[in-house]
């Protein structure tokens, strides 16, 4: 689950106790703030990002305040007026959190990527998933056709199998994620690319 710090306290609370509860072994929650919710851990999806992308960048100036506001023991939420530099910010996760899932939970058969505000009817998507393959290259969610190609919208949630997340961040996941970082500061979205 992809979420962001200032929304974290708002919205994971109610997915623990709903539908994650089916999965939470398997749930990896990560966040632009390092942080704990409900006895889960919230991993920093954004420490790797490279250096070159994040200085002088004004994309990060609310990462940069979340973690001046927790050291000062300040209140993140106090910040979601910010909603629209949580949005930018949001577009260097994915890469990062993919490549973070796959480190952390290497030999999965799917991994599926949500936001803190997606809900999953885990009968359906069960049934569905038994008639696929985790070994193909499979990257499968709601299709958005904004720019070349078309992509995975987020925020319905995406599914990428273990063929297709090795290709994406196995072996050269350090520089996939470097190369993303600089495209990412003129990209609209993090799902797009």
């Amino acid at each position: 689950m992809k979420t962001g710090g200032t929304e974290a306290f708002q919205k994971i609370p109610a997915q623990l106790l709903t539908f994650l509860q089916c999965a939470q072994d398997d749930v990896l929650i990560f966040s632009d703030l390092e942080q704990d919710i409900g006895g889960h851990h919230i991993y920093d999806s954004l420490d790797k990002v490279v250096e070159k992308t994040k200085k002088d960048n004004p994309d990060f100036d609310l990462y940069n305040t979340q973690k001046e506001y927790r050291l000062a023991g300040g209140e993140i939420s106090s910040l979601s007026s910010r909603a629209r530099d949580a949005w930018i910010l949001d577009k260097y996760k994915n890469i990062h959190t993919a490549q973070k899932a796959y480190q952390m939970r290497p030999n999965k058969s799917w991994y599926f990527f949500i936001d803190a505000d997606t809900y999953i009817v885990w009968a359906n998507f069960f049934q569905w998933l038994k008639q696929l393959d985790p070994a193909e290259k499979l990257y499968l969610g709601s299709r958005v056709n904004i720019g070349v190609p078309p992509f995975a919208h987020g925020g319905s949630g995406y599914l990428l199998s273990s063929a297709a997340m090795a290709e994406l961040v196995g072996e050269d996941a350090v520089g996939v994620a470097a190369r993303y970082d600089e495209y990412a500061i003129r990209a609209c979205c993090g799902d797009q690319e």
